[in-house]
């Protein structure tokens, strides 16, 4: 599925994702994004999208970023200190809202999936109406 629109962060991604999100009924959603993202990915996800929605976000390999030995590389370095930054902003911005409760950083693995092409990442979502 492609999902048009011009966010130019991931907490702007989120905001366009819940409309999409509640125009369905979805109340099932899975983020799949890199794994250097996933932390901060979850944490926005969670506190924007709405409250009754299931959420999980799995971490998928990068071939630019190790988490066992990325402070070797500078590309590893460098993803390390956007992320770290990226996530201080967002906890900044997103401090007066709570987090859903239930969500959770899942393993490698996804199947049945719809994808969604977002300016910042490629998010493969799997989208289910319960």
């Amino acid at each position: 599925m492609r999902f048009s629109q011009r966010a130019s962060n991931t907490k702007q991604e989120a905001e366009a994702l819940s409309g999409l999100i509640s125009r369905n009924g979805w109340k099932r959603i899975l983020i799949v994004t890199s794994n250097y993202h996933s932390r901060r990915a979850l944490f926005i996800f969670d506190r924007v999208l709405p409250p009754d929605l299931s959420l999980h976000v799995s971490a998928a390999r990068d071939s630019e970023f190790n988490p066992s030995d990325w402070w070797e590389t500078r590309t590893g370095q460098k993803l390390f200190l956007d992320e770290l930054l990226g996530y201080a902003a967002a906890r900044w911005e997103l401090r007066s809202r709570a987090a859903a409760p239930g969500a959770a950083i899942l393993g490698w693995n996804v199947s049945r999936s719809a994808c969604l092409l977002l300016n910042c990442h490629l998010i493969r979502i799997v989208l289910t109406r319960i």
